[in-house]
């Protein structure tokens, strides 16, 4: 079943390889549409 909660979160840990400095992490989420994306790799999938 599909889980949104943990795309999220894999999204985030993802992101937090690219960014490791919080500051720029929190800029770079703020640029995603995070409930777009979630739903794009639901029916992608």
């Amino acid at each position: 079943m599909f889980d949104g909660r943990k795309i999220e979160s894999a999204v985030r840990e993802v992101y937090s390889f690219l960014y490791p400095d919080k500051k720029e992490r929190k800029k770079a989420l703020a640029r995603l549409d995070m409930e777009t994306l979630v739903q794009s790799i639901r029916w992608c999938g």
